[in-house]
């Protein structure tokens, strides 16, 4: 495997641990709670780690041979983009 797929695993596993740490919010204020919106953040949470978990997988199996450079920069951007929007919604919701 290539250095760039190592940060792109490292990348989306912090962002799982991100996701994991805002449902176990939202759940914990659904109890309290019982809104239709703690309980929509919790489903759209739970579907996005799916979703990173996914795409985390199929890239471990598919990424083996790709050659280009570019296009793992790129896709290594949009996850750290990605990851600073869910650490700022942490940041915010973890008061």
């Amino acid at each position: 495997m290539h250095y760039l797929h190592y940060g792109l695993i490292s990348v989306d596993v912090v962002n799982m641990l991100i996701l994991s740490a805002l449902i176990y919010i939202f759940v914990k204020n659904y109890r309290h709670i019982k809104s239709k919106y703690t309980l929509g953040l919790m489903v759209f949470s739970a579907l996005f780690l799916v979703h990173i978990f996914m795409a985390m997988v199929m890239g471990v199996y598919t990424w083996i041979d790709v050659s280009d450079n570019t296009i793992m920069v790129w896709l290594l951007i949009t996850e750290l983009i990605q990851m600073l929007g869910l650490a700022a919604l942490l940041y915010i919701t973890w008061d």
